[in-house]
Formats: structure tokens, sequence, C-alpha cells
């Protein structure tokens, strides 16, 4: 309402920027919002400078109407929401294939660990099922 009263460009040109933030804080469902906050930073990141050049022209609807049809300014802030929606998405399957990796790296190493107790233990190693070592690698 504040910004309504200071500039009527303004407000509509941040009325409008901000659907992609109103449909993320709708689609996160979850209590601390982190998702919807990734993609309301990036697209506060592409409005704000544009409101920056709007603020100025006060209530006049006439000197805010170019920037209002500048589809670059339509690009910058869809666009930095956008980016937010990708992080999104983007970022449960770079963590899974990192983990992914890790957990291999650390199969590999207890493998190694195993055969070489073995090796200094002997081939009589009993596994957690109480069969002999030499059964278990049978199956």
């Amino acid at each position: 309402v504040v910004m309504m009263l200071i500039s009527l460009p303004a407000f509509i040109f941040s009325l409008i920027g901000t659907l992609p933030s109103i449909a993320a804080w709708v689609w996160d469902r979850r209590h601390n919002k982190s998702a919807a906050y990734t993609v309301i930073i990036l697209n506060m990141a592409g409005l704000i400078p544009v409101l920056i050049k709007v603020l100025p022209m006060g209530q006049n609807i006439i000197l805010g109407m170019p920037a209002i049809e500048n589809m670059e300014n339509w690009l910058r802030i869809y666009g930095a929401a956008a980016f937010g929606w990708a992080i999104l998405f983007t970022m449960p399957l770079l963590i899974r294939g990192f983990m992914l990796r890790n957990f291999e790296a650390e199969i590999t190493k207890n493998h190694k660990k195993q055969e070489d107790l073995v090796q200094e233990w002997g081939r009589r190693l009993v596994t957690s099922d109480g069969q002999d070592y030499n059964d278990s690698e049978k199956n």
C-alpha cells in the first residue's frame, strides 16, 4: 500500500514482477520455506535494480510506461527468478551425485580394508551370519 502511494508505476511493476516469488511461496509446503526464499531472493535481485529506476518517476504512469514496456527489464526479473527455480530443481540432483560418489568411495575403501584384514588374519575370518569368509564370497 505504501508503494502504491509513493509510486503507482513501481507498485504495478513490483506486483507483476513478484509473481514467481508468490508462486514459490504457495508451492513450498515446508514450514521454513527455504525453497521459496531461494526464488524470492533471486527474483528481488532482478526486480530491485529496475524499481530503483522507476521509483523517482513518482505517480506519473506515463513516465513509468517505458520501464514497464521494456522487455529487457522483464527478462532480467523473470530470468533471475527462473535461475532460482533452476537451483531448486538441480541442486538435489547434484548433491545426490556427490553423495553417491562419496558412498562408493567409502565402500571401495572398506573393501580394501577388508582384504587387508583377510591378508593379515588369514582366510578363516567369520562373517556376521556365522559362515566362513570363503563361503560368503561364493554367494
